[in-house]
């Protein structure tokens, strides 16, 4: 079980921001793709958590500065190893979701674009 006490059973949009914070902790320390779920979840519906908790994609605290190859994989959800195919299919697969005309923000629009960009040379 990975919520317990006051959390479990609870939806996310019912937990508070500490709940929410260890609720990250445990996706990241997991081997699967938990995190990337959680935190685009995050994204949409509370788009200020990174700054507010000083997380970036990469899960580190945040830094100034342009945004770096290992970072745009991580938008993407992609390994180091991922093709100009793949980055061009996980671009479009996750527009299609998170495009502010269906429901997302000009935020993440932006920086799926520019993860995009940074990955492709473009």
């Amino acid at each position: 079980e990975v919520l317990s006490g006051p959390a479990k059973g609870k939806r996310l949009a019912q937990l508070s921001e500490s709940e929410l914070k260890a609720f990250h902790a445990l996706c990241k320390a997991t081997q699967d793709q938990s995190s990337s779920l959680y935190e685009a979840w995050l994204d949409r519906h509370k788009p200020e958590w990174r700054a507010s908790w000083g997380v970036n994609r990469d899960g580190a605290h945040t830094a100034a500065g342009p945004m770096g190859k290992g970072e745009a994989r991580a938008i993407l959800g992609l390994k180091d190893e991922a093709s100009e195919e793949d980055i061009r299919a996980a671009h479009r697969r996750l527009m299609k979701e998170f495009h502010p005309d269906k429901g997302g923000s000009d935020y993440l629009a932006a920086k799926i674009n520019a993860a995009k960009d940074v990955l492709l040379g473009g």
